[in-house]
């Protein structure tokens, strides 16, 4: 009979070993998902703080910083969009693609008018649209 239950605490302490590797693994497994369905939210969201501090003269004074105290530089905002995207690309230090544009405080695009009279929807990459218009289209 003694035999009996030293095989029991046995196979009892392989099952408890056996649960907390499971349950390892599949804490693991969840704070893996966890981490990759939440990362480009958070990444895209920085980005986007990056580009807006950099255009913020208070913060971060460049050639291409259009806001002053909260009013709209016109002549920087010039340089801006007359800028090409390789070249604001270079100056932000920026990896991924991106658009600039502006909007009201009820969230309408302001559409950009250079001195030609052309318009334009924003500044960046043309394949991201903005209210279904490329980014950077004259019109």
């Amino acid at each position: 009979m003694v035999r009996i239950l030293k095989k029991a605490q046995v196979w009892s302490a392989d099952l408890i070993i056996a649960v907390i590797i499971f349950l390892f693994i599949l804490g693991v497994f969840y704070a893996v998902m966890v981490n990759r369905s939440s990362s480009p939210r958070g990444d895209l969201e920085q980005q986007s703080d990056y580009i807006a501090s950099k255009l913020d003269r208070e913060k971060n004074p460049n050639p291409y910083a259009v806001i002053d105290k909260n009013t709209l530089d016109q002549e920087t905002l010039n340089i801006l969009y007359n800028s090409t995207y390789k070249e604001l690309k270079q100056q932000f230090n920026i990896q991924g693609d991106f658009c600039i544009y502006l909007e009201d405080q009820e969230g309408y695009l302001i559409i950009w008018q250079n001195e030609t009279g052309g318009n334009k929807t924003g500044t960046g990459n043309n394949t991201i649209l903005i209210s279904g218009t490329p980014c950077g289209q004259y019109g």
